[in-house]
């Protein structure tokens, strides 16, 4: 890449991303391992990460808070 500079900012901005957006947390972890050096196939991958999120902008996570007896009943051995 002739600016990884580019590169290490928007890999960046995603890893901040990731704490509302957990769906891209493993794509972000793989990309920041190339922060040093990084090349096209890289940028691409980034780029690629980008559109996901363009396109499930609208799209959310749902999580349901089932209090902690839920969890009790799953692992009770009664």
């Amino acid at each position: 890449m002739d600016d990884p500079g580019i590169y290490r900012r928007l890999v960046g901005k995603f890893n901040y991303l990731t704490i509302t957006s957990p769906n891209i947390a493993f794509a972000v972890s793989v990309v920041s391992q190339f922060l040093l050096a990084p090349k096209t196939s890289h940028w691409n991958a980034t780029l690629r990460v980008l559109r996901y999120l363009k396109k499930a902008f609208r799209k959310r996570l749902l999580y349901s808070d089932y209090g902690h007896t839920r969890v009790a009943e799953l692992f009770n051995d009664n």
